[in-house]
């Protein structure tokens, strides 16, 4: 949902991603045919057409069983149903008619062919039948994204008392002990903002997640995803404010071929590398604040050494099995697996407050805080003594960043 549009005639198109194509009043109507269908014009809903096999719907779900439905109902995108769309094969009922073919008009004249929209209008010219290969997520409509809220001319007072809660909600999904949930894509178009006095910041799409249950062969779905389908194909280590450092690291590590280069030699590279130093200048990305500073630093910490040596170490088995999940999460050993969750984990708590931090920043509000915390949150596995790579990393994935923020703002 983070392209947002102008409203389309004969029905709107209010955003779209690489996955889903989203409508609104009227929303894209069921098949005649379903089951859990809503009224198209019910103002309160969003239709989301996603691919059959898209999981988000699954991601929603189990982060609604973790939070339980108080907390996610206030805090996450709420999924009312889902069905089957209409098309021209599988028509809506006689009532949808007029919904149906505009919302056909909409997207049919859609002039961004590059994500999901585009892709849909594309099947609607061919005259394919979406009902067999697509479904329709009806999801309740949030007031605005993070984005969009930083055109409100919003307080630092607001922010610095919504981000604690946030905090809390987004430690629960990745510390609960049955199964944990990260969302990797928590950019400024998928965090909601809920307006008033007291705002609260939300998720609003989980697209690109990853879940992890304690069953035979989440794992693969945990690990050898992440590694398989985001490490190997995109490079991630500039220009995504939404990107954790170490997450950062390890991408850079495998597209850059750095598997045998020395911790030194790496950060070098990293320091000195084009695109880092553009993303640095022309995004306000608290990850690299005072960078060369942080980097030289670090390199003093026996830990930090110990996670390049372990990033290229999960790097050099990626290269191997870069298109087997199974095989190349077979092939990591449980130190590497235990560094790995840590930078999935990194996703659900760091990234979001950063990219809050960003937003925050061009809206010229004081991130001098969140600027803090994020660096604090940051260094901590680093500057323990005493305590292994795993040890470091377990201790701080397990520990209740809340305190930290409470401890930043009480030293002010």
């Amino acid at each position: 949902m983070d392209t947002l549009s102008k409203p389309q005639t004969g029905g709107r198109i209010i955003g779209e991603g690489e996955d889903g194509c989203v409508l609104s009043e009227p929303m894209w109507p069921c098949s005649k045919e379903s089951t859990g269908k809503v009224d198209s014009l019910n103002s309160r809903y969003v239709s989301k057409i996603v691919s059959d096999t898209d999981n988000e719907s699954d991601y929603i779900r189990a982060a609604t069983r973790i939070l339980g439905p108080e907390l996610s109902s206030m805090y996450l995108v709420q999924l009312k149903a889902e069905c089957s769309p209409a098309s021209n094969t599988h028509g809506p009922s006689s009532l949808d008619s007029e919904a149906f073919e505009n919302s056909k008009a909409a997207v049919l004249g859609w002039q961004n062919p590059e994500q999901a929209c585009g892709k849909l209008k594309q099947e609607l010219k061919k005259r394919k039948d979406i009902t067999i290969n697509h479904k329709v997520m009806i999801l309740n409509k949030y007031s605005m994204t993070l984005n969009q809220w930083g055109h409100t001319k919003p307080s630092l007072t607001q922010v610095l008392n919504a981000i604690p809660q946030f905090i809390s909600i987004l430690q629960k999904l990745f510390q609960n002990s049955s199964e944990q949930l990260i969302n990797i894509d928590l950019h400024a178009g998928n965090i909601f903002v809920r307006p008033g006095n007291s705002i609260q910041f939300g998720i609003a799409d989980f697209g690109h997640s990853l879940l992890r249950q304690h069953v035979i062969g989440s794992g693969v779905l945990f690990f050898g995803k992440y590694l398989c389908e985001y490490i190997a194909i995109y490079s991630l280590y500039s220009g995504y404010v939404q990107i954790p450092l170490e997450a950062r690291l390890l991408s850079y590590c495998y597209m850059k071929h750095l598997e045998n280069k020395t911790p030194g030699e790496f950060i070098q590279s990293w320091l000195r590398d084009p695109d880092v130093i553009q993303h640095q200048k022309q995004l306000p990305d608290t990850i690299l604040a005072n960078h060369t500073n942080f980097m030289t630093n670090q390199l003093t910490s026996p830990i930090f050494i110990s996670m390049i040596e372990a990033i290229q170490g999960i790097s050099r088995k990626l290269r191997l099995n870069p298109n087997s999940t199974t095989r190349v999460t077979q092939s990591l050993s449980s130190s590497e697996k235990t560094v790995l969750e840590f930078i999935i984990t990194r996703y659900g708590i760091i990234s979001p407050i950063n990219v809050i931090a960003s937003v925050c920043t061009i809206a010229k509000i004081n991130t001098a805080l969140i600027t803090t915390f994020i660096t604090a949150a940051i260094e901590a596995p680093y500057i323990q003594t005493g305590s292994s790579l795993p040890s470091a990393l377990t201790s701080v994935q397990g520990a209740d960043l809340g305190i930290l923020w409470a401890d930043v703002v009480e030293s002010v």
